[in-house]
Order: C-alpha cells, then sequence, then structure tokens
C-alpha cells in the first residue's frame, strides 16, 4: 500500500515544509551508483563503440578487395577476371 509523505523542517520551532526535488545526482540505483553516473559510463561506452564502428566502416569502404597468395592476385581461373569482394 502506498503512503504519501511530506517531509518537514523544523525553522525557528515550525514545521516547515520541505519539497525535494529529485536529479541524477541524488538518486541511488541498487548498484550504488547515482543515476548521473551511470548515464556518464554509457555515453562513455557509446562513444567509444561509435569510435570502433566508425573505424570498422573506414577499413571496409572500399570499391572491391582483391584476394591474393603469396602476393600473387587470384583470378577465377580463365585469367581474365579478377576474383574480388563487392
Amino acid at each position: 500500500m502506498a503512503k504519501k509523505v511530506q517531509l518537514t523542517k523544523m525553522i525557528n520551532q515550525v514545521a516547515e515544509p520541505i519539497y525535494p526535488r529529485t536529479t541524477a545526482n541524488n538518486v541511488i540505483m541498487d548498484s550504488g551508483k547515482t543515476v548521473e553516473t551511470s548515464i556518464g559510463e554509457i555515453n562513455t561506452a557509446l562513444t567509444a563503440l561509435t569510435t570502433k564502428v566508425n573505424t570498422m566502416y573506414d577499413k571496409l569502404f572500399m570499391e572491391s578487395v582483391y584476394m591474393t597468395k603469396n602476393g600473387v592476385t587470384l583470378n577465377d581461373g580463365a585469367g581474365t577476371n579478377l576474383v574480388a569482394v563487392y
């Protein structure tokens, strides 16, 4: 059963209501980390992942890749068409 609670603080012998604000730096998750810290870790991981994906894309983005064996470019056996990956 949920209960509503009003936080108060005694100021000059008078109970004054407190209106707490929830922010990312004061919410603690089950792991013991704040939401702010977790978001920072996720952003760091996403940045690293994006960098890796971009690096792979840059290395793979070519018109074609020819296969070689011992430094010799392979062909289709007829000697006219090169074996390539498009």
